[in-house]
């Protein structure tokens, strides 16, 4: 066995034949990558377009807005699964309201003088919201 330190083998000291090369990662195809969940698929699949035939002629439209068209279609048409779901996903998912012309009325003077009829509107308009969703819940409980 040659005295030498640089070719010696033995406990923590492979063959220089099998050891990694300078420069060179031991891992060079790196960490595979995550196997996507169903959340990414959703989101995936539903931001997809497709074609599809309405009035005016051709139209593009994503997959999430097709399905909702078409279930909000067959509620209309008198299907009683799709209107519950329908009435359901309306009263989860109500529509944001905006305040842009909120803003540009209260710089004005004509603001100031339509701020507190907006604010009757707007008590009227919460209870109105409480009355449908106690109506919605009777139409869903049958």
């Amino acid at each position: 066995m040659p005295k030498d330190p640089e070719n010696q083998v033995g406990y923590k000291t492979p063959p220089k034949s099998s050891q990694f090369q300078k420069g060179r990662s031991g891992n060079p195809s790196g960490r595979p990558r995550k196997a996507p969940g169903i959340p990414e698929l959703l989101g995936k699949v539903s931001k997809q377009k497709v074609l599809t035939n309405g009035k005016n002629g051709p139209k593009y439209m994503t997959k999430l807005e097709a399905s909702l068209t078409q279930l909000a279609n067959k509620a209309a048409s008198g299907d009683l699964n799709a209107a519950k779901i329908f009435m359901q996903l309306v009263i989860r998912f109500p529509e944001p309201e905006t305040n842009s012309s909120s803003d540009w009325e209260s710089q004005t003077s004509v603001g100031k003088s339509t701020q507190s009829s907006m604010r009757n509107n707007s008590r009227k308009s919460a209870h109105s919201s409480a009355l449908r969703r106690t109506c919605s819940e009777n139409i869903l409980s049958c």
